[in-house]
C-alpha cells in the first residue's frame, strides 16, 4: 500500500485539532500539536504544515518565517509546504500569505466544501515528500521579505494584470488603502469585481468600499 502524505497540524483550539484529525486521518497521516514548539522536531519530516495564524504567543505569520529560516539553515532541499489555516477574513488572509511567503492558504470555513479537497489542491498529482523526488506543488506566492507596500502604483497595476490571484489581491490590498483612488485605479478595482477568482474579487469590493466611505 502507498506511504500516506503526512501532515501536521498547529492549532491551539483543541476542538479544531478534533475537528481536523476526524477529517483528515482516513486520507492522511495526521500529527497534531497546540504550539510550534511541540511541533518543532518533527516539522522536516512531514509533507504539509497546516499552520493557525492566531496561535496564543507567537503568531503564525512570525512562525511561518522560523519554520524557513530552520529549513534553509538546514539545508533542506525538498521542504514541506506551509500553508496558513485560519478564519480570518479572506482579504486579509491572502494579503498576509503574501507577506510571508507562505505556499498558500485554507479558511476555517467547516460549513462549506470539504477540507480534504482543499488539501487535496496542494498535493494533487504529488507523491509523498519520503517517497518521491519533487517538492509537492502549490499555489505561489512572493517570496519572503518582499513587501507589496513599497511597490509604485504602475507596478501595482502590473501585478493585477500578470501576478497569480494571490498576488492580485495583495496588490488590490494595498492599493485599497492608497485613498483616495486614483481613477485608473477605480477602473482596474472594477474589473476585478468580475475576475474568476472568489479572493479577487472580495478584495476588490472590500478595497472600492473602503474608498466610497472615506470621501
Amino acid at each position: 500500500m502507498a506511504e500516506r502524505a503526512k501532515i501536521i497540524l498547529i492549532d491551539d483550539d483543541h476542538s479544531t485539532r478534533f475537528y481536523v484529525k476526524h477529517k483528515l486521518q482516513a486520507q492522511y497521516e495526521l500529527e497534531s500539536y497546540e504550539s510550534w514548539s511541540q511541533a518543532w522536531q518533527s516539522l522536516k519530516d512531514c509533507d504539509l504544515i497546516l499552520l493557525d495564524v492566531q496561535l496564543k504567543g507567537l503568531k503564525g505569520n512570525d512562525i511561518s518565517k522560523l519554520i524557513k529560516d530552520k529549513f534553509s539553515k538546514q539545508g533542506i532541499s525538498n521542504p514541506p509546504l506551509v500553508v496558513f489555516f485560519s478564519c480570518l477574513d479572506e482579504v486579509k488572509l491572502a494579503a498576509l500569505s503574501e507577506d510571508c511567503g507562505v505556499d498558500g492558504y485554507i479558511i476555517k470555513d467547516f460549513s462549506t466544501g470539504d477540507l480534504c479537497k482543499k488539501i487535496d489542491t496542494f498535493l494533487s498529482g504529488k507523491t509523498s515528500k519520503r517517497k518521491g523526488p519533487s517538492r509537492l506543488e502549490a499555489p505561489k506566492v512572493s517570496s519572503p521579505g518582499v513587501s507589496l507596500e513599497d511597490e509604485s502604483t504602475e507596478s501595482l497595476l502590473l501585478v493585477l494584470k500578470e501576478g497569480n490571484f494571490l498576488k492580485r489581491a495583495g496588490a488590490i490590498f494595498v492599493l485599497g488603502k492608497r485613498q483616495p483612488l486614483e481613477e485608473r485605479v477605480a477602473v482596474a478595482l472594477n474589473m476585478c469585481l468580475k475576475d474568476d477568482k472568489s479572493v479577487v474579487r472580495n478584495a476588490a469590493k472590500a478595497a472600492l468600499a473602503r474608498s466610497s466611505t472615506s470621501q
